[in-house]
């Protein structure tokens, strides 16, 4: 059976609860502006896919990735913090679309 994108969406969010109920909602995005993540993005060999939400406030962070890795597909998308549980056909869609076809390909 496969998943639909809403189930998909439940479960992925779901990883992000215990932040979200910890009653520090910045808590990834102070991570991800405080990790170093160049060394390890050079690191990586397999095929990438960066989602990137169009002016959130780690988009530096995204673009500063992108950099360090050109060759990784990255995909934006317009909305806010909330964009899996706004838009789980089209960050579900992106994601199938890439680990069906791979980077550089269209379905």
């Amino acid at each position: 059976d496969s998943a639909t994108p809403e189930a998909v969406t439940r479960l992925v969010t779901a990883q992000n609860l215990p932040i979200l109920n910890g009653g520090n909602l910045n808590y990834s995005h102070h991570i991800a502006c405080r990790y170093d993540q160049a060394a390890a993005l050079r690191k990586m060999t397999c095929e990438t896919l960066l989602l990137q939400v169009v002016g959130d406030v780690i988009q530096k962070q995204s673009e500063r990735a992108e950099a360090i890795r050109p060759d990784m597909k990255v995909v934006r998308m317009e909305g806010t913090v909330d964009v899996l549980e706004a838009k789980p056909d089209e960050w579900v869609g992106h994601v199938t679309d890439f680990l069906a076809y791979g980077e550089g390909q269209k379905a």
